[in-house]
């Protein structure tokens, strides 16, 4: 619960089943139309801000989400969020400019001055630079000098969510200046998906290549394509393993998952209509649906 009562869930108005997707959705409408720059510094909208901000923070991870259900069912004492009170993420809200990410960052709590806040922001990158890693570049200031670009270390199989630290890049202070954090969100990919370190991908296939086999090109994310071999018989959700084409995060390997997905035919000219029903009135004499009847009165 937050300071005053109120549920995360209701402060954000999404449901305890919502996904991040959806929780991350609102909370970004609900962060433009209450910041305090857009409301002429109302202090209402300020406090509503922090709550929203606040409630963000917590339900947008994984771990902290699940240990807050289990204080709602359980009646426990509500999740600490640490020092980050109130930390939001606008980089992608209020910047047009994708030179600048970070122009619009802000942080709140706070102490005697003597050390920065620390700020918090968000990069999204690329489904292929999470599989891959990479070296990303970006401006913390206006644009303007090299002093503020600052290029980060994408390390391959990067979860969604994962904090870099750049120590010092935070707000000034009398000593020394707070960190920034950027939180990686990574995008999805058309194609492929992730689970775990594997990567996913559905195979379309003609029911010739599903009946009779086939060998088939599928492409990978490094650009390249691997031949391979679908039984003859093959099934809608039949799944092929390649070993070590997965995601590489630290030692771990990941495979290729290959979800087979025969595709039937929507229009078929006079001739091949006569094949198939000959070729059904052979396939067809025996009863595939008999198990399914005997079972269904049980």
């Amino acid at each position: 619960m937050s300071k005053n009562g109120e549920n995360f869930y209701e402060i954000l108005g999404v449901r305890s089943d919502s996904t991040q997707d959806e929780i991350k959705k609102q909370y970004r409408k609900l962060a433009v139309e209450l910041h305090p720059d857009k409301n002429n510094g109302d202090s209402k909208s300020e406090e509503k801000f922090k709550a929203v901000s606040h409630a963000y923070e917590v339900l947008s991870d994984e771990k902290k989400r699940s240990a807050y259900d289990d204080q709602l069912k359980y009646g426990a004492t509500r999740p600490s969020p640490g020092n980050s009170q109130g930390r939001a993420d606008f980089s992608d809200i209020f910047s047009g400019n994708t030179d600048d990410l970070f122009q619009t960052i802000f942080g709140f709590g706070g102490n005697d001055g003597s050390i920065g806040r620390d700020l918090q922001s968000s990069l999204d990158i690329s489904f292929r630079d999470m599989a891959l890693g990479a070296q990303i570049t970006v401006d913390l200031g206006n644009g303007k000098g090299s002093e503020n670009k600052v290029t980060l270390n994408i390390p391959s199989g990067i979860n969604s969510g994962s904090k870099i630290k750049l120590p010092g890049r935070g707000q000034p202070g009398k000593k020394r200046a707070g960190d920034l954090y950027i939180a990686i969100m990574v995008e999805d990919h058309p194609v492929f998906h992730r689970s775990g370190n594997d990567l996913v991908i559905v195979l379309p296939t003609s029911i010739t290549e599903a009946i009779l086999g086939a060998t088939i090109k599928v492409p990978t994310l490094s650009g390249n394509e691997i031949k391979v071999k679908v039984k003859s018989g093959a099934q809608y959700g039949d799944k092929l393993r390649i070993r070590g084409e997965g995601i590489k995060a630290g030692k771990q390997q990941g495979d290729l998952i290959i979800i087979l997905q025969p595709q039937t035919p929507i229009k078929l000219s006079r001739e091949s209509t006569k094949i198939v029903e000959t070729l059904a009135k052979e396939l067809n004499k025996e009863e595939i649906r008999s198990n399914l009847y005997k079972q269904a009165k049980l």
